[in-house]
C-alpha cells in the first residue's frame, strides 16, 4: 500500500467495456494469418531530415473479425503529432514515437498501441527538431494503465541505446554515479542531502506487486530483426494482448471471400535498399501498406497557429512569470509544464515545452530576451523541450547540478548519437549547488533537492523585496515523508527540510501531478487559506481541481503573465544593460575593460511607432540594440522581414 495508483487520477478517458477481450477464431485447420512488416533501411547516422511522404492504402486485405464477425479494411493514417499508425488483426501499430503522441489517442478517446517500431533516425532535422523516437510515455502508459509491457520493434543497437535512456528516465543514475552526489551540496547543505540510492529504490516499487521493485525489462519489451531483417512478435513471449481490429474508415466489405482467424504474431522485416527508406506491411504474405522510414511531421508544429501574432510587442516585467504550459504529459488536452522567470525584464526558461521558441516568437517575445534555461529533471515532459531548445537556439546557458546535467547528457548522446561531449557545446553550462547563492540577472536563486523518483530541484528566487518558489515535480505528503523517516529511507536532516517547505514565498509554483510520485491536489486543498492565495498550480490537469478547493491552476499565455511588483536592486540598471549586450554575438566576447566602455556611452531611446530608424544612402551614425519591440524591413515599399 506504500504506492497506490488509480486510472481515475490519471485522465479522465472511458476504456472501451470489451477491452480484455480477445480475437479468437476457431482452428479450421488453415495456417495462422500472420502480418508482416517489411522495411527498407537507408544506412546512416542517427540525424537525418523528414521526407515529405503521401500514404496509401495499398492492397488492403479484409479482415474477419471473429467475435462481432465483422469485416473490416486495414488502413493507415497519420498522427496530428506525427508519426503514422496501422490497423491489423493484431491490433494498432505506431511507426515513429513524437513527444506527445498519446495524447493524440486520448483526445479520440482510443487506447494507444502497445506495439511500437522504433524509426532508423531517431531525430529529425529541420525548422523544429523533433526527438521521433520519444517512447517513455507510451510505455508508461501501458504499464501503469493497461498494465502490460510496451512492445519496441529495434535493432540491437537500439536497445542499448533506448536501456540507457530508459536507466535515466526510470530508475535515474546508474549506483556507478552515486559518490558523485554528494558534491552537489556545499558542506553546510549535506545535513538535508538525500540518500539519492535510497529514495530511488523507495519509489521504484512496482505498484502491481509491491514485493518487487520496477525494471526496464517489466515496461520494455524488445524485439529484434534476425539475419534476415524479420522480427516477429508472439503472443507467447510479448505478453501482447490481441484485440478486435478498430472499425475502418473504408468500411465494410462483405463481397471480399478473405478472412484471418488465430492470429497469432506480427512479422517485421527489413529490406535494405540504397534509393529507398520504407516499411511494407504485410498479413499473409499480402501487402497491406507501405510507410516511409522517415517520419512525417506536421509543417506547423501540433497546437501552433501558422502566422505570427499581430498583437502589440510583449513588455517584460522587471520580475515575473509568463506560463507557457501547466500540465502534464498524460493530459490530453494541457501543454507540459514550463514556464520563462523575468528577471530584471530578462528570461530565464524552466524546463521549456516543446516548440517553446516558436510560441514566444508569436507572442512578440525575441529569443535574445531569454538567455538561459533552467532544467529540472529528465523526465521526458521536462527535457524534450531543452534539448530542442539547445539544438535550435545560439550557444545559451545551462543551470542545474551537475548530477541532472549528467544524467541528460547521458540520455541525450544515447538519443541524438552525438558523443557527450560535442553535446555539452551546445550549450553554456553554469552549475549549481545547493546551500549556494546562484546570482543570476540581479536574481539570488536557492536551489534545492525536491522528493521525486529521479533527481529534479527547484528553487527560491528573489528579487529585491519580493520573492517566489517553484516546487518542480515533487511528492509533498506530510505522512509518507514521516513514514519514509521512519523505514530509514530519509536521514533526521532530510526529513525536517521536506516537513518545512518554504510557504511564505509571496507566489508559489506548486505541482498537483499524479500520485505516487506527485503531490495530491487534496492536500494542497487542505493548506490555509492565505497559502493558497498566493499559490498557482502547475503540473496539472486543471480537471481534477475541484471548484472548492481554494486552488488555482496557473493560466498559460503572455497576457497572463504573473508580475511580482518588485523594488528592483539599486545596480539593476547595470545589470539589464550588460545582460543585453551580452546577448549579442560580437559582444560576448569582450572583456570587462571593454564593457565599462560600452556603459559609459550607451543611451536608451523610445521610438515612436512609424518612425524609420534607418534608411539607406544615409549615413549610419548610430548602434541600435533593439530592447524590445517589432521592427520591419521594407525595401521599395515591400516588407521583406
Amino acid at each position: 500500500d506504500k504506492i497506490a495508483f488509480s486510472e481515475d487520477d490519471l485522465f479522465d478517458v472511458a476504456a472501451e467495456e470489451d477491452e480484455e477481450e480477445r480475437l479468437h477464431g476457431e482452428d479450421d485447420g488453415d495456417d495462422d494469418g500472420k502480418v508482416k512488416v517489411e522495411r527498407d533501411v537507408k544506412k546512416g547516422g542517427k540525424e537525418g531530415g523528414a521526407a515529405k511522404v503521401e500514404f496509401k492504402v495499398k492492397n488492403s486485405v479484409p479482415v474477419q473479425n471473429a467475435t462481432s464477425k465483422r469485416t473490416s479494411m486495414s488502413v493507415v493514417r497519420d498522427l496530428p503529432r506525427g508519426g503514422t499508425v496501422i490497423s491489423t488483426p493484431l491490433g494498432l501499430v505506431q511507426f515513429g514515437l513524437p513527444p506527445e503522441t498519446i495524447k493524440d489517442y486520448l483526445i479520440a478517446k482510443e487506447q494507444p498501441p502497445s506495439i511500437y517500431v522504433i524509426p532508423h533516425v531517431y531525430y529529425v532535422k529541420g525548422d523544429h527538431k523533433v526527438n521521433i523516437a520519444e517512447f517513455e510515455f507510451p510505455a508508461y502508459y501501458n504499464f501503469f494503465v493497461r498494465k502490460q509491457p510496451v512492445i519496441l520493434v529495434v535493432d540491437e543497437e537500439d536497445e542499448i541505446n533506448i536501456r540507457n535512456i530508459f536507466q535515466e528516465t526510470l530508475l535515474g543514475p546508474p549506483p556507478c554515479y552515486d559518490d558523485k552526489f554528494l558534491n552537489d551540496f556545499a558542506p553546510c547543505a549535506r545535513e538535508s542531502a538525500p540518500d539519492l540510492r535510497k529514495e530511488i529504490e523507495y519509489f521504484a516499487i512496482n505498484p502491481f506487486d509491491p514485493s518487487t521493485k520496477l525494471s526496464i525489462d517489466m515496461l520494455i519489451k524488445f524485439v529484434h530483426y534476425d539475419a534476415d531483417g524479420v522480427a516477429r512478435l508472439t503472443a507467447a513471449n510479448t505478453c501482447f494482448k490481441r484485440g478486435p481490429s478498430p472499425p475502418s474508415p473504408l468500411g465494410d466489405d462483405p463481397s471480399s471471400s478473405s478472412s484471418l482467424t488465430n492470429i497469432d504474431d506480427i512479422v517485421v522485416a527489413i529490406h535494405d535498399s540504397t534509393e529507398s527508406a520504407e516499411y511494407a506491411i504485410y498479413c499473409n504474405d499480402q501487402e497491406l501498406a507501405r510507410i516511409s522510414d522517415r517520419v512525417q511531421l506536421p509543417s506547423v508544429p501540433h497546437g501552433l497557429s501558422a502566422s505570427s501574432s499581430d498583437e502589440a510587442p510583449f513588455e517584460p516585467p522587471m520580475f515575473g512569470v509568463t506560463v507557457l504550459g501547466s500540465s502534464h504529459g498524460f493530459d490530453p488536452k494541457g501543454s507540459t509544464t514550463g514556464f520563462v522567470l523575468w528577471i530584471n525584464k530578462m528570461g530565464v526558461m524552466v524546463d521549456p515545452p516543446l516548440h517553446s521558441g516558436a510560441v514566444l516568437n508569436r507572442n512578440g517575445i525575441p529569443s535574445n530576451l531569454i538567455d538561459a534555461i533552467i532544467l529540472t529533471h529528465c523526465h521526458s515532459d521536462h527535457d524534450a523541450g531543452s534539448f530542442e531548445k539547445l539544438t535550435e537556439e545560439r550557444c545559451i546557458q545551462l543551470i542545474s547540478t551537475a548530477t541532472i546535467l549528467d544524467s541528460f547528457s547521458r540520455k541525450y548522446t544515447a538519443y541524438s548519437g552525438l558523443e557527450e561531449h560535442f553535446l555539452k557545446k551546445l550549450f553554456v553550462y553554469q552549475p549549481v549547488k545547493i546551500g549556494v547563492t546562484f546570482p543570476f540577472h540581479g536574481g539570488e536563486f536557492e536551489f534545492f533537492y525536491s522528493l521525486h523518483s529521479i533527481p529534479t530541484v527547484g528553487f527560491s528566487l528573489k528579487f529585491g523585496d519580493k520573492s517566489l518558489v517553484y516546487s518542480a515535480d515533487h511528492c509533498h505528503i506530510p505522512e509518507r515523508i514521516d513514514t519514509m523517516l521512519k523505514e530509514g529511507v530519509i536521514s533526521e536532516g532530510r526529513h525536517k527540510f521536506l516537513q518545512n517547505f518554504p510557504w511564505h514565498h509571496d507566489l508559489i509554483l506548486h505541482e498537483a501531478g499524479v500520485p505516487p510520485i506527485h503531490t495530491p491536489v487534496k492536500y494542497l486543498a487542505s493548506l490555509p487559506e492565505d497559502v493558497k492565495k498566493k499559490m498557482q498550480l502547475v503540473h496539472v490537469d486543471c480537471a481534477q481541481v475541484p471548484a472548492d478547493s481554494g486552488l488555482t491552476v496557473a493560466k498559460s499565455g503572455v497576457k497572463n503573465t504573473i508580475v511580482l511588483d518588485a523594488k528592483p536592486p539599486q545596480n539593476s540598471p547595470v545589470i539589464e544593460v550588460l545582460d543585453l549586450v551580452a546577448n549579442i554575438d560580437i559582444f560576448n566576447e569582450l572583456r570587462a575593460g571593454s564593457m565599462s566602455q560600452i556603459l559609459q556611452v550607451v543611451q536608451r531611446k523610445t521610438i515612436e511607432k512609424g518612425a524609420k530608424l534607418v534608411t539607406t544612402g544615409t549615413m549610419g551614425e548610430n548602434f541600435w540594440i533593439v530592447v524590445r519591440g517589432l521592427f520591419s524591413i521594407v525595401i521599395d515599399g515591400k516588407e521583406i522581414k
